[in-house]
């Protein structure tokens, strides 16, 4: 039985007499983790081991030699090391990550002593108690999200030493110990609504370790833990046995992806996506969010965001070629989702203002702007923008910019608010909603809305329709569901189809609703087509009227500089006597399993 290393409430445990002397040794020893090509993927290193000991029974743990070296070291320090290096599992995450890869080596042939560990903890941890507490908190809460309470030092601290044996116990390729991780596992939503770190770990651990088949694994984490599973990994199951998965790791402050993949004969592989040619990386992460419903995954767009931001470190040719192995639609919303790489799809597509659209889609929502400054609704703007937007559907096209809008609204039809999933660019396909009702495009659409009633902007859009022969028409049937509203009662009706009036009022020309009404009353009244009148601020709602609750943690697109955007320089080569760009074409294989990886660190 392990010796308590976690103290209780209203004890004080003694630290171990060693204790000084392993931490230093420890901290010496964590400045050489650079050596370690488990580096990228430390947290998640378990299931990285797994993998190779599956192809390489005798495989070791990459940073084997200066683990060894470090035990040589502790071992001197006194004979009560080893409960030294248990206490640091409970302290700060650097130290306690490496101490648990040091028990992992010193233990590799001692199992009985990682099963006695995980007895300890689940013990000391309460870990029945914390699995009544989650179902009961399900049984309340579809979200399985935990209400907000103070910060409890002691349960934190008994939760990462959890975790830290939890990523221990990964590390062996023995079912019994497996088994015995598997009894430490809560599966909570974390205040993220995902899982908690290590219990990630642990659950890959368990996929790879015992060889689960894919279907079976993803479907006993849908049945208990949907929502915190669905909002941590993203996975495509063919049924052929192979499996992907897309899932986010924590690297101190720094956070970003991993991609596993495991095809159709078992083989396996996991790798950081910074270490993924970005035409493969295209490729998966398109092939694993086929469906449009998947497209509000917030994993999708971290991704995205991910790939947006290093846009101009991509190399144009594996950018393009990536290109080649995606429908016009998907790539039409790459663009949308990392705007950095809009230029370069326009330039595939032929649509050479394409990033012009995106970055003026990006410059009307409600949340664009500094940080900090009141919000200026997206109707506001839109209406603001008016010139712009007709010079920018005569540059681009009607066709194509329809083509982009008939996408964004697929997306928003396709949204359902869970914890996994996001509406942070649903706000754009509200902002070509506007647009579309701005140019007059989807009048019919825009009738039956305002017929059901039910959505706030559908009134705010009904008014910005552009002046014509329905005009007469349109001010009543306004009236009308004002009118209705009032006899409802429902406030924010009210105040949008308030605001639909005071829009269409002066789209045509008017200081008021009621002179409009007044002159739509003459049967013979024809609008005249003219550039809206300016609008004061006080003529604009402050509420923006969308169906969607932003999550807030957009980075703001329009301030991009465009130097962070990847052009695309044509070059001997790179274009064809038409000007049409073309790449040089890649060997690759011919069928859907293939994976680059890039040269210059092939561990990782």
């Amino acid at each position: 039985m392990h010796p308590e290393v976690l103290p209780r409430p209203g004890e004080r445990l003694r630290r171990p007499r060693s204790f000084p002397e392993v931490q230093r040794v420890v901290r010496e020893l964590r400045d050489r983790c650079g050596e370690c090509r488990y580096r990228r993927i430390c947290a998640f290193g378990p299931a990285k081991y797994q993998i190779e000991v599956h192809s390489r029974p005798d495989a070791r743990h990459r940073h084997a030699e200066t683990l060894k070296e470090g035990l040589r070291r502790l071992s001197r320090a006194g004979e009560d090391w080893e409960e030294s290096l248990l206490w640091l599992l409970g302290g700060r995450e650097k130290d306690a990550l490496l101490s648990a890869c040091l028990l992992a080596v010193a233990w590799r042939r001692r199992p009985e002593k990682v099963l006695a560990l995980a007895d300890y903890a689940a013990e000391r941890c309460d870990v029945d108690r914390l699995k009544a507490e989650l179902t009961e908190l399900s049984s309340e809460d579809e979200t399985g999200l935990a209400p907000g309470q103070g910060i409890d030092p002691d349960a934190l601290q008994c939760r990462m030493f959890r975790g830290q044996v939890i990523r221990l116990a990964s590390f062996f390729p023995r079912e019994e110990v497996l088994r015995a991780m598997q009894e430490l596992l809560v599966l909570g939503a974390d205040d993220e609504g995902r899982l908690f770190q290590y219990e990630a770990v642990g659950v890959l651990a368990l996929l790879i370790g015992l060889r689960l088949p894919g279907d079976r694994w993803v479907r006993s984490l849908e049945k208990d833990i949907a929502g915190p599973f669905r909002a941590t990994f993203a996975h495509r199951d063919p049924g052929n046995g192979s499996l992907d998965l897309f899932f986010p790791y924590r690297r101190g402050k720094k956070r970003s992806y991993l991609y596993y993949r495991r095809d159709p004969e078992g083989r396996e592989r996991i790798s950081s996506i910074d270490k993924i040619r970005i035409d493969s990386l295209l490729y998966r992460i398109f092939l694993v969010f086929k469906d449009d419903k998947m497209k509000v995954h917030r994993i999708f767009k971290e991704l995205a965001r991910h790939i947006n931001v290093r846009a101009g470190d991509y190399n144009v040719d594996h950018v393009l070629a990536g290109f080649d192995r995606l429908s016009a639609e998907d790539l039409l919303l790459l663009g949308i989702y990392a705007p950095a790489l809009a230029r370069a799809v326009g330039h595939y597509l032929e649509i050479p203002d394409y990033h012009r659209l995106v970055k003026f889609l990006y410059s009307l929502r409600t949340e664009s702007g500094r940080r900090g400054a009141q919000p200026i609704p997206a109707h506001e703007k839109v209406v603001g923008a008016h010139a712009e937007w007709l010079d920018l559907v005569d540059a681009i096209g009607e066709d194509v910019i329809k083509r982009v809008f008939a996408a964004l609204f697929a997306l928003n039809a396709s949204y359902r608010r869970r914890v996994y999933t996001t509406p942070t660019y649903l706000k754009i396909g509200e902002v070509a909603y506007l647009l579309t009702a701005l140019a007059g495009w989807n009048p019919k659409g825009l009738e039956l809305e305002l017929k059901q009633g039910r959505k706030a902007l559908a009134f705010v859009a009904y008014g910005l329709q552009p002046p014509g022969k329905w005009s007469r028409l349109r001010v009543r049937r306004l009236r009308r569901a004002y009118e209705r509203a009032l006899d409802r009662g429902d406030e924010q009706i009210e105040r949008a189809i308030e605001q639909g009036m005071r829009y269409m009022a002066a789209l045509h020309g008017f200081d008021d609703f009621a002179e409009l009404e007044a002159e739509a009353a003459d049967e013979e009244w024809v609008p005249e087509t003219a550039e809206p009148r300016a609008l004061d601020r006080a003529e604009a709602s402050a509420e923006d009227f969308s169906e969607y609750e932003d999550s807030g943690d957009s980075f703001v697109v329009d301030a991009m500089d465009e130097a962070e955007e990847l052009f695309v320089v044509v070059e001997d080569g790179q274009a064809s006597r038409s000007g049409r760009l073309k790449t040089q074409r890649m060997p690759r294989a011919q069928d859907e399993d293939e994976l680059y990886l890039e040269e210059s660190d092939p561990g990782d």
